[in-house]
């Protein structure tokens, strides 16, 4: 894991990490998420969840559009944005992601 995290640091690569459900009776279980060296992978899954759901109202809202207005942070400050809008969305109706992107970034979106 740790090559891989040097390898993603160092080509400016998003890293994610996931845990298969393959049954709604299926039980999410993934205590290596609770490891220090990977809590970053948390903040990771909220930001790709506001990736998909931006980049589907606004393609330029994509993480990794060239037009995002966000371009000019680092990928890491990017998550660390997008992880913190898919956090305050509602779970129950994802699209509220549009207004608080809109708001959270006074119109530079």
């Amino acid at each position: 894991m740790k090559r891989i995290q040097t390898l993603c640091k160092k080509h400016h690569l998003m890293e994610i990490s996931g845990v298969d459900i393959n049954s709604s009776r299926q039980s999410f279980n993934c205590p290596e998420l609770l490891n220090p060296t990977e809590v970053h992978l948390v903040e990771s899954a909220w930001a790709l969840v506001a990736h998909e759901l931006l980049v589907n109202y606004k393609k330029e809202w994509g993480l990794f559009h060239p037009k995002n207005p966000k371009q000019q942070l680092s990928l890491e400050q990017r998550i660390s944005l997008y992880g913190e809008l898919g956090k305050k969305m509602d779970p129950y109706n994802p699209k509220t992601i549009i207004e608080i992107a809109t708001q959270s970034l006074e119109g530079e979106f």
